[in-house]
Formats: structure tokens, sequence, C-alpha cells
């Protein structure tokens, strides 16, 4: 039996309490979900986080694997996910921030 995504709203607690948009997330498996909305208590930022592995971008659904260094981190985009090889959407171009 194979994992089922779970439906988050990206402000709820489950979610890390981001309280950014209230947008449901559709990870494509349980592993990708928890990947991409991991917070730990000791760093507010993610990317100080050696153990935050995916971010995903709520606006563009882009998802990559974070790079973690002393220069601010980034990410490299993925087009399928690391647990189930599931294709993620193609990510849309996010509005400008205003």
């Amino acid at each position: 039996m194979g994992l089922q995504a779970l439906p988050i709203r990206a402000g709820d607690a489950a979610a890390g309490g981001w309280g950014v948009e209230e947008r449901v997330a559709d990870h494509c498996c349980e592993m990708m979900r928890s990947q991409a909305e991991y917070r730990c208590a000791t760093h507010p930022d993610r990317y100080d986080c050696a153990d935050c592995l995916i971010d995903h971008c709520p606006s563009s659904d882009r998802y990559g694997i974070m790079i973690h260094n002393d220069g601010g981190g980034g990410m490299i985009a993925i087009a399928y996910c690391p647990w189930c090889g599931a294709k993620l959407p193609e990510p849309r171009e996010s509005e400008p921030d205003a």
C-alpha cells in the first residue's frame, strides 16, 4: 500500500504555523509533505537547519533540495519526488513582491 498525500492548510499548526496563505498544499506523498513543511524548534530559519531537506514555494509550486551554507542558501529545483517518484507539478510564474 502506497503513501497518501494529506491536504494541510499552510496556516495550520500541523503545517508549522506559517500563517502565510490559506491554501491547501497537495504534496505527492506523506514523506514529501513532512519534509516540505518541517520546522524545528531550534532554527527559526529553515535554511539554518540541516534537518530541513526540501523547500516548497507555494506561490510558484516549485520544489527543491535545500542548499545549506553560510552564504544564505538556495535550492536545486527538482521535477520528481525523491521518495515516491511522482512527477511534481510544473512550476508556475510567481507574482512579484509588492
